[in-house]
């Protein structure tokens, strides 16, 4: 295991450190809460996990996003709904959406 510039490289994956998550809740926190979402572009679906890219679309498009929560590297942002959005920062560094649906425990 190598650190390298505040991640861990394990078997040549580059794995994030709970600092890198944090400061990718911090962009939205300080970009987007309060502000309709009037479009969401998926431009690799391979990132979406038990979602569709035009159903998470529909399900987000016309919400507000309120707030944000980092559990480890799980990022939850909260929408003016019932839904919240999670993306979890694996050891690629790429995020994976489940459904907006999905019950958050």
């Amino acid at each position: 295991m190598v650190a390298r510039s505040g991640s861990v490289s394990l078997c040549g994956a580059t794995m994030p450190e709970l600092p890198d998550v944090e400061s990718f809740r911090k962009y939205p926190q300080a970009t987007s809460l309060h502000q309709r979402l009037e479009d969401l572009q998926v431009s690799d679906s391979c990132v979406l996990t038990e979602v569709r890219p035009d159903d998470l679309r529909e399900s987000l498009v016309g919400s507000r996003f309120e707030s944000t929560l980092r559990h480890g590297k799980n990022l939850f942002v909260r929408t003016d709904g019932p839904k919240w959005l999670r993306l979890h920062f694996g050891i690629t560094l790429r995020g994976a959406c489940r459904s907006p649906s999905a019950a958050v425990k």
